[in-house]
């Protein structure tokens, strides 16, 4: 098996764009986040407010795209290729599910709570990724008629 390398640019500028991020979020969120912790600490939730409450969220939110990368490149290009329908059409029914069951945030009726999970999903996310694997699928299957506009960028678009 041919083993892949890494290219280095874009690891080092993406690198730098995750470290860039968290700068600018404990930047500003000094006082938002001493707003929020001071609310839970007023429920009972913390003990005391503090400074860092986005700069925290974000990190594990990054350590979690960390985890969720690593286990994408390690997987065969082949299995999303095989899946890119299936994730792309359930990507599709979970957009319809939130109009049933979707919670509103900030006037917006977007996002799922997961019971027993602190945090809640939106499926707009999924969808986004669905729609690039399936482009990719679409594309690799038609490669002889995306040339043209109706073989190529109608029949995904109509679908899309």
């Amino acid at each position: 098996m041919k083993s892949k390398s890494i290219d280095y640019g874009i690891f080092f500028v993406v690198f730098a764009m995750v470290v860039f991020g968290m700068i600018m979020i404990s930047s500003v969120s000094v006082y938002p986040s001493f707003k929020v912790t001071s609310l839970m600490a007023a429920a009972g939730k913390l003990a005391e407010p503090n400074n860092h409450f986005y700069l925290v969220r974000n990190i594990s939110h990054v350590f979690i795209g960390l985890l969720l990368f690593g286990f994408v490149v390690k997987t065969p290009y082949a299995v999303f290729e095989k899946y890119a329908k299936h994730i792309f059409f359930g990507s599709l029914i979970s957009l319809v599910v939130v109009l049933f069951v979707g919670v509103v945030y900030n006037g917006a009726k977007g996002w799922i709570n997961i019971p027993f999970l602190p945090f809640s999903l939106q499926p707009v996310e999924f969808v986004k990724l669905g729609a690039i694997l399936y482009f990719a699928y679409f594309l690799k299957r038609r490669r002889s008629e995306i040339s043209t506009l109706e073989g190529g960028y109608l029949p995904y678009m109509a679908l899309l």
